[in-house]
């Protein structure tokens, strides 16, 4: 009977660190396909592979195994690739958020599996671009988005008005903004009371 294999599902940013990885401990050309469903014309041979090297390739865990390895990608692309798109352990996305360069930590804030705590971090952070992308963000905590009603960057107070998970005690102190397109969207926005007059100009 052929033996069922478990296909982890991954990035392809994840995928490509992961194939380099594996390439510096293993013969190319020979063994099993099955390690790289993805890419049959691959061979990897298994006897070179220690057992515990194969568990950690085969392991669901396989974002935290290999946590650090991407961390020290060099190219700044496949990395910020790699921690947008790879669901990982919040203590490595934690790692990430101190990360010197801005494009990696704003791919913290694009993964898929990072936490409210972590987005309150980066709520913080020096780049404006970031901090705008937590305002964006549909599981940023309503205290956080409060903070950042008061950011100096109109980018930044902008999202939070657009943000349907902004509050409206949070929108009210916004509603006396010089700019229109914040007035615009705190008019239009589902917190807003029906009778405040912002929606009943925006019915006009």
């Amino acid at each position: 009977m052929k033996r069922k294999q478990n296909v982890i599902q991954m990035s392809a940013a994840l995928r490509q660190v992961l194939e380099e990885w594996v390439r510096k401990q293993t013969d190319v050309d020979a063994g099993a396909p099955w390690l790289f469903p993805y890419h049959p014309s691959r061979r990897i041979s298994v006897p070179a592979l220690a057992w515990s090297t194969l568990r950690s390739i085969t392991s669901e865990g396989i974002a935290r195994q290999l946590g650090y390895t991407v961390a020290r990608i060099a190219d700044l692309r496949t990395l910020a690739k790699a921690v947008s798109e790879q669901s990982m352990a919040p203590y490595l996305l934690q790692a990430f958020t101190k990360h010197p360069h801005y494009m990696v930590r704003w791919s913290v804030v694009l993964n898929p599996a990072v936490p409210a705590s972590i987005l309150a971090t980066l709520a913080r952070d020096s780049n404006e671009l970031i901090r705008r992308e937590v305002a964006r963000h549909a599981l940023t905590p309503p205290e956080i988005l409060h903070e950042l009603s008061q950011d100096p960057v109109l980018g930044v107070r902008y999202a939070v008005a657009a943000n349907p998970a902004t509050e409206w005690n949070t929108l009210e102190q916004m509603v006396h903004s010089k700019s229109e397109r914040i007035v615009r969207a705190i008019a239009s926005h589902p917190n807003t009371p029906a009778d405040h007059p912002l929606k009943q100009r925006n019915k006009m």
